[in-house]
């Protein structure tokens, strides 16, 4: 979730002022924003999921 929200407000954001506004770029921008928003949230959630982290976290979970 946490990925999400700073791609979203940070990457997305920005990236979508400087590429539609300062660039001029247009909706193209706004588009090639999004993509390169999606594609950081994948790689970011892909290393997370290959490091584990999410794997151990519900192994030491303590039972019910």
């Amino acid at each position: 979730m946490l990925v999400t929200l700073v791609g979203i407000w940070g990457v997305q954001t920005v990236s979508v002022y400087v590429l539609g506004l300062r660039l001029r770029l247009g909706l193209p921008g706004v588009w090639l924003a999004i993509l390169l928003d999606n594609d950081l949230c994948a790689l970011m959630l892909g290393w997370r999921y290959c490091a584990g982290r999410r794997v151990k976290a519900v192994l030491e979970a303590p039972s019910r």
